[in-house]
This record gives C-alpha cells, structure tokens and sequence, in this order.
C-alpha cells in the first residue's frame, strides 16, 4: 500500500492486499499439490549509520507488521516449502534493483531442489 495505485475491478475498489496477507499461500492451498512460499518482507534494513526518512520509515512498519502476520501464519499453517531468501541488505524502496536481489537470491536454488526433491 502506498507503493501501487489502487484500481477499480468490478465496481470495487482494490489495494495492494499485502497490509492484510503478505505472503498468500494459504489462499492456494486448496489449488495446488505442493504451495511454496517465498518470504521476501523480511526484517527492515538496520542502519545505524543513517537516519531514514519519513518513507523509509512508513515502509519499515509495514514490513514489521507484515513479518508479524507472516510469522503467525506459518505458525498456525505452514506451506509445503517456505523460502526465505537474504534481502535484509536491501531497503524497502530497493526493488528497482533486480539484478541485485536475484543475485542474493541465488543461494535459494539450491534449497528449494533439495527440499522438493523430498516432496516428490
């Protein structure tokens, strides 16, 4: 929220749903053989070094608070495969960063192979 425009679909107004369920695995539980879920909140950036601004700031409580519905989620539910990638070295307005955040994640590969190999 705040980051993507809301739209209007079907006479309704709709808003980024990440304030509510940021990691919506349960809703495919029913659709899917095995749910994976990729974590990419994360703890906020702790930099001692720098005073955020007022939008940093913003975006370090949704990500506090996204991480609290996430953590109690998987604690009542958790997916078949749940990944948590290392992006903590990356701020909340870091997404124009690709190249950057698909590097770090590339440890993944070879957790998410090992992990569905025991699934299946």
């Amino acid at each position: 929220p705040g980051v993507s425009r809301p739209v209007i679909f079907e006479g309704r107004v709709m808003v980024d749903g990440g304030a509510t369920n940021p990691l919506p695995f349960d809703r495919v539980r029913r659709l899917a053989d095995i749910v994976i879920a990729v974590d990419v909140a994360g703890p906020p950036v702790s930099d001692c070094t720098a005073i955020p601004d007022s939008l940093e700031c913003y975006l370090a409580t949704i990500l506090v608070m996204a991480q609290t519905i996430i953590d109690e989620k998987v604690k009542h539910g958790p997916p078949d495969v749940l990944l948590r990638p290392n992006v903590g070295i990356f701020r909340a307005l870091d997404f124009l960063r690709a190249s950057a955040i698909l590097r770090a994640a590339e440890p993944m590969r070879m957790e998410l192979r090992e992990k569905l190999s025991r699934l299946l």
